[in-house]
Order: C-alpha cells, then sequence, then structure tokens
C-alpha cells in the first residue's frame, strides 16, 4: 500500500529516503511498520540505521518480531537480515518466543540465524528474569518414542526427563532451558505444560496444544529446571512428544 507522502524510490535520493523513515518513526498507524521493515534492506547504511531507530519507537505492536524474524532468512541481502538481527537484539526478551519457533523450520540457514541472535541475550535486563542466556548447537534432548522412553503420554500423566541433550546433564548452575517442544501422533485435543524439576504440581499455562489426532506441531518455549531437569504434563488428550534443546539460561554470578 502507497502511504501519503511516500517517495518513488527510482528517484529518491539517500537522504531524502533518510528523512522518509525517519518522520515514518513519528507516525504511530501500524500500517508503516511494513515500509519500516523494507527500508531495513536499502542498500543505504545510514537509511538502514533510520529504519531501525525508527520501528523501535513501534516495538510493542506485535507484527514487528515476527516481520523481523522473517528477514533473517533473506539470503540475498545481507543489509537487510543484519538490520533485523540487530532490531531483534534490541528488542530482546519479548522476541525469544518467535526465535525459538525457528528452530523448528527445515531452513537450516534461519536456524542459525536465530540461534547467532539468541546468543546476544546476555544482559540482565533482555534475558527473563535477569538471566543470562547461552546458546548451544540444537541438540534432541528427549523423544518418548525412543526405545524405553516411555510411549505415549496419556491424559493426565507426567513424565520427568533430563533438561539437557540425550547423554549429557545440565550444567549446575542452570535455571531455565530454550527449548523446541514438539506432539507427534496425538489422539483427540489436548495440551502439554511444563514445570521445573520432578514435581506433582501441575503448572497453570499450557506450553502447546493440539485440536484432533494425528497432528504434528511444534512450539518454542523456555521453561525453568530444577536439578537439570523438567516434567511434562498431558492434559485431555494423549500424544507422543519431542524435546529439542536450544541452550541455557543462567543466573549471573
Amino acid at each position: 500500500m502507497k502511504l501519503e507522502g511516500e517517495l518513488p524510490p527510482s528517484t529518491d535520493s539517500e537522504e531524502r529516503r533518510r528523512q522518509r523513515v525517519v518522520s515514518l518513526g513519528q507516525d504511530k498507524r501500524t500500517e508503516v511498520v511494513d515500509e519500516l521493515v523494507s527500508a531495513l534492506g536499502d542498500p543505504s547504511w545510514r537509511v538502514r540505521k533510520a529504519a531501525l531507530d525508527s520501528l523501535m519507537r513501534h516495538e510493542g505492536h506485535g507484527a514487528i518480531v515476527p516481520a523481523l524474524v522473517k528477514c533473517l532468512g533473506s539470503d540475498d541481502n545481507a543489509g537487510m537480515r543484519n538490520a533485523s538481527a540487530e532490531a531483534l537484539t534490541r528488542i530482546g526478551a519479548p522476541a525469544v518466543a518467535e526465535l525459538l519457533k525457528q528452530l523448528a523450520v527445515p531452513d537450516v540457514d534461519l536456524q542459525k540465524f536465530a540461534i547467532d541472535v539468541l546468543g546476544y541475550f546476555t544482559t540482565a535486563a533482555q534475558a527473563p528474569d535477569g538471566l543470562r542466556f547461552q546458546p548451544i548447537a540444537p541438540a534432541r534432548a528427549y523423544d518418548s518414542r525412543d526405545a524405553n522412553a516411555g510411549g505415549l503420554l496419556l491424559a493426565g500423566q507426567r513424565r520427568t526427563t533430563n533438561a539437557a541433550p540425550i547423554g549429557q546433564l545440565a550444567p549446575r548452575n542452570a535455571a531455565a532451558v530454550a527449548v523446541n517442544l514438539t506432539v507427534a501422533d496425538t489422539v483427540a485435543g489436548g495440551h502439554l505444560r511444563l514445570a521445573p524439576g520432578e514435581t506433582a504440581v501441575r503448572p497453570e499455562t499450557s506450553a502447546i496444544n493440539w485440536y484432533a489426532s494425528g497432528q504434528r506441531l511444534a512450539n518454542g518455549t523456555v521453561v525453568a529446571i530444577r536439578d537439570g531437569k523438567m516434567t511434562t504434563f498431558s492434559g485431555s488428550g494423549a500424544t507422543q512428544y519431542i524435546v529439542d534443546m536450544a541452550g541455557y539460561y543462567f543466573r549471573p554470578s
């Protein structure tokens, strides 16, 4: 959609394009977000910087994080990819959930860029509850379909597993983990909930939901751990489930 005052890219000078995105930083209409995201791919670093600064003024708009994450996969425009990564780093913790979702996509380059951005969340202001994030190479922590892994988690059941790649233990000072939680071979509709440690106390919120039999769905999330373990609770349905690790959160020393 062409907004009032928009200047044709073919005739714009660099300075006029920069002034345009600066002015959009004062415009609180949601329609300008797409134009600002597109400007992150401008050939001029000055325009990209101005677009980035203007986007931060719209930080509360829910469409920004998904749009920026999508730009991480821009394999033909390194400037857009780098500017998007910087924007996500500035946004910090509110971007974590969307970035974790990318660990389940088939695009390995996008997975890598998402992990790289997560690795920048190292300040107490950015990481949840003041934790510091340390990414790891994506690794399988648990798969209920494996031999002797327990199989289907039935309605009302719970299962405690290690919050670390298979064959490893979580670091003793790890307080939380970033995981990609997948359900497979679902039976009826249901949900899973995640809790720290070995516990019978069911948390109030779900980590992933499904709505029919035979579904395979994934969701990225962060879960607190205790003694290097986490417990998964099944709601009204049954499912196989897989936990893939993306990294650990540590309390600052």
